[in-house]
């Protein structure tokens, strides 16, 4: 019995993870913020200066829908990470017991690190982390403990048919 919710949490936390990263698509993931000149010109201004009279804050804010490049490759695979776990929960929940998803199960901790990747690789250096990338995070955050929670599962299992008498 007891088995049976852990595996329903197990499952839940998968399905809630795939689903915030893909939710990921319609958030801002990163912005940049500056002053710009009433022409539309970025202006820059040190820490502790006052900008000038007629500049205005500006804030950009970037989706992860943009970060794909018709002649970047490498693009549409950082982008195609985050739906590579909804697409997993999917297969798993078609097909139960085979062996494409045992295959499908030890690739998905490939798709948390590509996600991770991912994350790491849109907002180093010049991009501040917005409430996209934020959720972003506790999908992979989710995605992963139930992962964890399934290698448990299959490890005491695994453990209970090799004990003798049981």
């Amino acid at each position: 019995m007891i088995e049976v919710r852990v595996a329903r949490v197990v499952n839940w936390l998968k399905v809630t993870g795939a689903l915030l990263l893909v939710a990921c698509f319609a958030l801002p993931m990163k912005s940049c913020s500056g002053y710009e000149d009433p022409e539309g010109k970025p202006i820059i201004v040190g820490a502790d200066e006052v900008p000038a009279p007629g500049m205005r804050y500006v804030t950009e804010r970037r989706y992860l829908w943009e970060e794909l490049h018709a002649d970047d490759p490498m693009s549409w695979l950082r982008v195609a990470v985050f739906l590579g776990p909804a697409a997993t929960v999917m297969f798993a929940r078609r097909r139960p017991k085979s062996r494409a998803r045992t295959a499908l199960w030890v690739i998905q901790p490939v798709l948390i690190a590509g996600v991770v990747y991912s994350l790491w690789y849109m907002t180093f250096l010049f991009y501040a982390p917005d409430v996209g990338w934020y959720v972003a995070c506790v999908g992979v955050a989710s995605y992963f403990a139930g992962w964890l929670g399934e290698a448990c599962q299959r490890w005491w299992q695994w453990r209970r048919r090799r004990q003798p008498g049981v």
